[in-house]
């Protein structure tokens, strides 16, 4: 039940209808009233934390490639790479339960821009502890030049650790990276960015593609 302070017309305290009155620093206020009781352990919010935590782990494992591929980002969104990271791969993570959730790394974005992407080959692995793809050496596409930077990032899951390749031109062709002995029997993933260095383009990037996955012979 509400009360009212002076008159019909003055500020009021407790619920009257689907609005509440208060008084806050010698001020009358009124604001929406709900009786929906915030559960933080409830299963959405669960699992939200789920999705958190493991996106943000997997982000600090590329952060080398977030680094470079996102640094131009956070002028537009205001952020830091590693928040562009999670804002714009939230939907690859998912999982009916905490406990099932998981990251399609095939569709995970390490880069965003305009630029096109080279045309990469599948990533290979023929080379002893070695992952190499290769591209076309020319584009004749809008916003490209032969100059534009050309990235390899390989990423080992278990140990959650990237390496993000020294760049080379794109009319080199193609890209290979050593990894370390340790990783050998391991599973990884590969992607491929290019940042632009023409006159029209520089600084620009590509959008991430998704090499493929294999393991480290």
């Amino acid at each position: 039940m509400a009360k009212v302070n002076l008159g019909i017309l003055d500020g009021f305290n407790g619920k009257v209808g689907t609005v509440v009155g208060y008084s806050r620093y010698g001020k009358d206020w009124m604001r929406a009233y709900t009786d929906e009781v915030s559960d933080r352990r409830s299963g959405e919010q669960l699992l939200v934390r789920a999705r958190f935590r493991l996106l943000s782990l997997v982000g600090s494992g590329m952060l080398t490639a977030l680094q470079v591929g996102l640094a131009e980002a956070p002028r537009r969104h205001g952020n830091t790479p590693s928040n562009t990271f999670m804002h714009l791969n939230w939907v690859n993570a998912t999982g009916a339960t905490p406990a099932a959730v998981e990251v399609d790394y095939a569709s995970l974005q390490l880069s965003e821009g305009h630029l096109p992407q080279p045309s990469f080959s599948q990533a290979s692995f023929a080379q002893s502890q070695s992952v190499s793809v290769e591209f076309p050496t020319h584009s004749d596409l809008p916003k490209t030049s032969d100059d534009d930077l050309v990235y390899l990032f390989v990423y080992q899951p278990e140990s959650n650790m990237g390496l993000l390749s020294p760049a080379v031109s794109r009319s080199t062709g193609s890209i290979s990276l050593l990894v370390p002995s340790e990783w050998v029997g391991l599973d990884v993933h590969v992607y491929g960015f290019a940042i632009g260095d023409g006159e029209e383009n520089a600084g620009m990037r590509s959008s991430t593609a998704y090499l493929g996955s294999g393991t480290i012979g």
